[in-house]
């Protein structure tokens, strides 16, 4: 880590309808902060998106940051480790209505229980790029699968499908019915032997009726992974 590049930034905040037909932003929508990457910690800063769906916050770079964004009609939708690049001038985040999660779990075959959590989130090599192939799994804090975990991916557009029985070469996945409380999202690659060894994990706080996303890295245990321009020439 280049201590130098953490700096504090004036950073515009986009907030993306994701899954709309056409690109859209999200007017009005809450965006609470968290510093320390603890989405289950008091908010240290919100602001609310203007009619563009944009507003400016002044971020921390090179330091893993935890976001949730909300608004009427929306799901509650919590991010962790996003770690804002050194001299970023814009980040995007996601709101996700309540009619696209209900599309999209009509799309794979899912019948969602509003006392559980969806999480998501895609699995990247070192470089920040998608990694195909890989199948994902979420535990609880004591280890455990759960019994209603339903596991889906997305097809190489980024399109949920029912039929994809791993990763493809966008690397997203998603991850239905789980109970609330602290999990941890598993990526595993084929060893070349017929069995399956762990690549990368991810800490992700799940809410009932709400989404989280909690991205995997190749090679990292928690899920922070850090931008070149994070790093020293010696890294």
């Amino acid at each position: 880590m280049d201590a130098s590049a953490q700096t504090s930034e004036s950073v515009t905040l986009i907030v993306d309808d994701f899954g709309a037909q056409t690109p859209q932003t999200v007017d009005g929508a809450t965006i609470n902060l968290f510093e320390g990457d603890d989405v289950t910690a008091t908010a240290d800063n919100t602001v609310v998106t203007d009619t563009n769906g944009e507003a400016v916050a002044t971020l921390d770079a090179c330091t893993p940051l935890g976001v949730k964004v909300s608004k009427e009609g929306t799901k509650d939708t919590y991010q962790s480790h996003i770690v804002p690049e050194a001299g970023a001038e814009e980040l995007t985040l996601n709101s996700v209505a309540n009619s696209t999660e209900t599309l999209i779990s009509s799309l794979l075959g899912v019948s969602l229980d509003e006392d559980k959590s969806v999480v998501a989130g895609a699995f990247y090599d070192c470089a920040g790029d998608p990694i195909q192939n890989a199948q994902v799994v979420v535990r609880d804090e004591d280890g455990n699968i759960a019994d209603s975990l339903i596991i889906r991916y997305a097809d190489s557009t980024g399109f949920p499908s029912r039929d994809q029985a791993a990763t493809s070469p966008a690397g997203i996945w998603f991850a239905f019915n789980l109970p609330p409380g602290d999990l941890t999202a598993e990526a595993y690659v084929s060893d070349g032997a017929g069995g399956h060894v762990l690549a990368g994990t991810s800490e992700v706080s799940s809410f009932a009726d709400a989404i989280g996303i909690g991205s995997i890295y190749w090679g990292i245990e928690g899920g922070v992974w850090y931008p070149p321009s994070c790093l020293s020439a010696d890294e």
